[in-house]
């Protein structure tokens, strides 16, 4: 009886690994499909340019200056004639823009057409006698959290000039919200309605396309969530909806994009806010914040009222009403319907342009170094990296473009020395870099081997 029970397992267990051989290869397939479809397409971006930044000097004072930089990224064919969409931050402050093909062309005749840094988008054209692959233009709102996603791009520099990077995983999540803000707080770019995805994205591969297993642009690729500056499951894509689709059409057109607003910033209706505005549980949209002489405040509209309608339709989500708002027309009149105290009243708002400012970049750590962070080695981490015995420290983030990175320092390696100095700790490492004059190159020796991290050159007078 044991044998026969032994024996039925033995087979059931067989028939369902071949079954399980079976429904792995359509899956396989697919994704090869998917490589072959979509990486003819992709394209990796070098540029160079200045940004303003906020450096914290060692007395903890702010200091505003103008850095010259290097950045790299990716991009996706998405016209024949070469127009390249990719992230608005990608070529932000760019002097010279230069495209890698897949076939390994370079290509350094290349504009930037337009670009909207709400949505952290631009195109470009390579102006070239040839016509280029393109891709297959998905639709994000018929995406689903759970499905498979495929990432593409140029992760780290890796491939520039060759095929690029794919990476699998799901849509993890929808509809996320990320908030950007400047120097003192105030909010200067927010990105709605994102896809999240826990496939692998890594510096680099900013402004390359999500797409589905049939090789579909669902997405584009803009930041990740990360405490390593590595991947760590935590991506996030701009959805490639009507809406996007529009919006790039204008940018290809060389057209601004314009806004909407009206000065206010919302929330959601609670029930204790219901309760003490006499306002019915899960209706309308509060106001919580009115901007000093723009629209909403020469409308008369004020804090704590309620918004039930905007233009005869009804409004119960700050997401949806926003919405709204950045798609009117701008000087036109809007009707809006709040409710004040428990009293109906009706206000007319003229809509006014959005006027967007790009946040002042902040160097990585107030005691940063030439784009590097670093952190303790503990005796854990350096057990595990085969460095037992050793000192140094940790690197724990690389901005991209930065003279650190250039030179070839990525997080997870170990500083030992600077200038021939030995790197005992974190405040040893501040305390030797603190001395080297900012345009001298320093030699630094990591447990990847030699590196040279520039300095800055001296301004031509």
């Amino acid at each position: 009886m044991r044998r026969v029970f032994a024996l039925t397992i033995a087979v059931v267990l067989s028939t369902a690994c071949l079954s399980a051989q079976d429904d792995a290869l359509p899956l396989e397939k697919a994704l090869i499909a998917a490589s072959k479809k979509v990486s003819p397409a992709i394209v990796s971006i070098d540029m160079t340019g200045t940004k303003s930044v906020l450096e914290d000097n060692f007395f903890g004072e702010d200091q505003q200056r103008q850095r010259r930089f290097r950045g790299m990224g990716s991009g996706v064919l998405i016209d024949a004639d070469g127009f390249v969409l990719t992230n608005e931050h990608v070529i932000h402050g760019a002097k010279k823009v230069t495209v890698f093909t897949a076939d390994g062309k370079k290509f350094e005749n290349v504009k930037v057409v337009k670009t909207d840094p709400k949505t952290d988008l631009a195109v470009l054209k390579i102006n070239a006698d040839q016509k280029f692959s393109t891709v297959e233009w998905g639709d994000a709102s018929t995406v689903r959290k759970g499905q498979f996603a495929i990432a593409f791009g140029n992760p780290l520099g890796i491939s520039t000039g060759t095929d690029s990077t794919m990476t699998l995983g799901i849509v993890s999540a929808l509809n996320r919200t990320h908030i950007e803000r400047d120097a003192k707080g105030r909010v200067v770019k927010k990105i709605e309605n994102m896809i999240q995805t826990d496939a692998a994205i890594s510096m680099g591969n900013s402004g390359g396309p999500l797409t589905d297993i049939h090789g579909r642009i669902i997405g584009i690729n803009t930041m990740i969530a990360s405490l390593t500056g590595g991947s760590e499951g935590i991506g996030f894509a701009i959805p490639f909806d009507d809406h996007t689709k529009k919006i790039i059409e204008q940018l290809k057109a060389e057209h601004e994009v314009v806004y909407g607003t009206i000065g206010a910033e919302f929330r959601a209706m609670t029930p204790d806010f219901a309760n003490a505005l006499k306002a019915p549980p899960g209706k309308g949209v509060l106001v919580a914040k009115i901007v000093e002489d723009g629209p909403a405040a020469k409308a008369g509209i004020k804090q704590f009222d309620v918004i039930l309608s905007f233009g005869g339709e009804e409004v119960n989500r700050p997401r949806d009403l926003a919405g709204k708002i950045e798609k009117s027309k701008v000087n036109t009149e809007v009707t809006i319907k709040i409710l004040r105290r428990g009293e109906e009243i009706e206000k007319t708002v003229v809509i006014a342009k959005r006027e967007f400012k790009q946040a002042v970049a902040r160097t990585l750590d107030p005691r940063g170094w030439r784009g590097v962070r670093v952190e303790k080695l503990t005796e854990e981490k350096a057990k595990e990296l085969g460095l037992e015995g050793k000192k140094g420290v940790l690197v724990s983030k690389v901005e991209v473009g930065s003279a650190a990175f250039d030179a070839g320092i990525r997080p997870g390696q170990v500083i030992l020395e600077v200038q021939f100095k030995p790197v005992e700790g974190v405040d040893e490492f501040h305390k030797i870099v603190g001395e080297i004059a900012s345009t001298i190159d320093a030699a630094v020796l990591t447990s990847d081997g030699a590196k040279l991290v520039k300095g800055r050159k001296k301004e031509q007078k």
